[in-house]
């Protein structure tokens, strides 16, 4: 992670793991709250929806 001026920039790899080992993932949605003063203005690599304090990062619809 590293702190712009005015926010932050976080990097987090989305992995499945099966009695095999770890794979890279491609089709995967991750739904989440965050406090009302806290916000994403971006995303990449995943489609960003927003309703009040909830938000979806979705790569199944890029």
């Amino acid at each position: 992670m590293r702190s712009p001026r005015n926010g932050m920039v976080a990097t987090w790899p989305i992995t499945r793991s099966t009695n095999s080992g770890a794979t890279s993932m491609t089709d995967w949605r991750l739904q989440f709250t965050l406090p009302e003063n806290a916000s994403i203005s971006n995303a990449c690599c995943a489609q960003l929806a927003q309703s009040g304090t909830q938000y979806t990062l979705d790569a199944r619809e890029l």
